[in-house]
């Protein structure tokens, strides 16, 4: 994981959020765009995965005190379900990568 400013991911939630109508907006909408000092996209769904799903597949690590949630390798691989030649690249490298960590 490449994070550089960990504050800064800390409170991007809730500085761009603040005023925006990002709640609104996340129930009508696929996919909501941030674009700030850093760019998130915020998934209502990704593959068919709705967060509630979602959730027990997140892990996190703390860098400078601030913990940070992530996809696990085993729920990015359930999102690169599609058609496109990178998602089955994708596809591919998470799949030794879970292989590995099951000491396989």
């Amino acid at each position: 994981m490449n994070v550089q400013h960990p504050q800064a991911v800390k409170h991007i939630g809730r500085r761009t959020a603040r005023g925006s109508g990002l709640p609104t907006a996340a129930k009508f909408y696929v996919v909501v765009r941030i674009a700030d000092e850093f760019v998130v996209d915020l998934l209502k769904a990704a593959c068919g995965i709705e967060f509630e799903e979602a959730r027990g597949l997140v892990e996190e690590t703390e860098i400078e005190g601030v913990r940070i949630p992530f996809a696990s390798p085993e729920l990015l691989w359930r999102t690169k379900q599609t058609v496109a030649s990178k998602d089955e690249l994708d596809r591919l490298f998470l799949a030794k990568l879970i292989d590995a960590g099951r000491g396989a």
